[in-house]
């Protein structure tokens, strides 16, 4: 009997451990948007949100400063609470566009692959454990 309640104990304590790590988890995210203005010139804008302790919060970092970038409709293009995000951009007189990626070299590749080769900035983002 007493090793029973021994092996419920740790089992309980184990179990707290988990979900209180569970909700300690950072989260980061990347926005992004592609518009074009009123005469038909291509923009894109993107935004990364930095370490936040929920999900919502690096959504909504994400998404505000995509918007604080200039971007219209920036639509959430990664979110992560373990690995990395990355997100690349470019923006030329004739096109404009973005690639995301959890490799910053990645990113960079997809961005450059997704817009007919042109050369993409180097990317914002970050990592989380």
């Amino acid at each position: 009997m007493t090793i029973r309640r021994w092996v419920l104990a740790g089992v309980a304590l184990a179990a707290g451990g988990f979900v209180a790590s569970e909700a300690a988890a950072d989260w980061i995210a990347a926005a992004a948007a592609n518009w074009r203005d009123d005469d038909g010139g291509p923009h894109a804008a993107i935004g990364y949100s930095g370490v936040r302790s929920t999900r919502a919060a690096a959504i909504a970092s994400a998404m505000a400063a995509c918007e604080s970038a200039g971007g219209e409709g920036c639509k959430l293009a990664n979110v992560a609470d373990r690995g990395c995000v990355y997100i690349s951009v470019v923006n030329t007189y004739d096109q404009a566009g973005w690639g995301s990626s959890g490799n910053a070299d990645d990113a960079v590749t997809k961005c450059e692959e997704e817009n007919e080769g042109v050369s993409c900035e180097p990317p914002i983002g970050g990592c989380v454990d």
